[in-house]
């Protein structure tokens, strides 16, 4: 798979806005003080999970050929999944 690949590329954006979500979430953390940060801080460890997992299956699908290219994608599109899941319960507890 190339660098360029278009799935990549949409990949490589969601994890970008997923970014810029969570990153908002913890500024009004911090904003609402160190006990609400405090919490925050063990929600982002789930988040921090998850993206790691996330960036290492897309890592993954970069150097794959073309023999085992579908099964990455469907392990990057669950690690999207889970990384959307820990955001949406962060934002319900932190919003």
């Amino acid at each position: 798979m190339t660098k360029g690949d278009p799935y990549i590329a949409r990949a490589e954006a969601k994890i970008k806005e997923f970014n810029s979500e969570f990153s908002k979430l913890e500024s009004s953390a911090k904003e609402k003080g160190a006990d609400e940060e405090s919490r925050f801080n063990k929600a982002a460890s789930e988040f921090e999970k998850n993206r790691a997992a996330l960036e290492k299956s897309l890592k993954e699908l970069k150097s794959s050929g073309e023999h085992n290219m579908k099964e990455k994608q469907k392990e990057v599109d669950r690690a999207l999944k889970d990384l959307d899941t820990a955001l949406k319960k962060s934002k319900y507890q932190f919003s």
